[in-house]
């Protein structure tokens, strides 16, 4: 049996690099808890862009989190304003082989929209069968290779 844990965070926008810093000093101590032995999902409303490769904070966050072995599961935007889109509510993991399914609720209910993940860690997930393989190791005679 594994160990699930799910860890909700929040970060103001507009924060400034010292809590930028004081941030990811945070969030590196919480992966470094998170062993490959335990299931575990971080989600919220981050505030970081994923869409926008060229902030300096986005890369560091993405490099801890791909170093810690977590992936994203949402990388659509997520909040709209008049001329921009961005994906700030994250759903980070590092379940692999288990079937889970994450998605965004397109229901504008707040000014950004709610994000969702769904697992079912107990289940295994379905073996798939061997794909046909064909062999070409057979003898190589002309009978082989002549126009019909």
């Amino acid at each position: 049996n594994r160990v699930v844990t799910c860890g909700t965070v929040y970060r103001p926008p507009g924060s400034t690099n010292v809590c930028d810093d004081e941030f990811f000093k945070v969030m590196n101590n919480t992966l470094e808890l998170s062993t490959q032995k335990n299931y575990c999902h971080i989600m919220g409303d981050l505030n970081y862009n994923l869409l926008d490769t060229s902030c300096d904070f986005v890369n560091q966050l993405v490099d801890n989190m791909y170093t810690s072995s977590f992936y994203p599961l949402i990388l659509r935007p997520t909040r709209f304003g008049r001329t921009s889109a961005t994906a700030i509510n994250h759903i980070w993991c590092n379940v692999y082989n288990e079937q889970i399914k994450s998605g965004i609720i397109t229901d504008c209910i707040a000014d950004h929209l709610p994000v969702i993940q769904c697992s079912n860690l107990g289940q295994k997930s379905p073996v798939t069968q061997p794909r046909p393989q064909r062999s070409y190791r057979k003898k190589k005679t002309s009978k082989n290779f002549s126009a019909p």
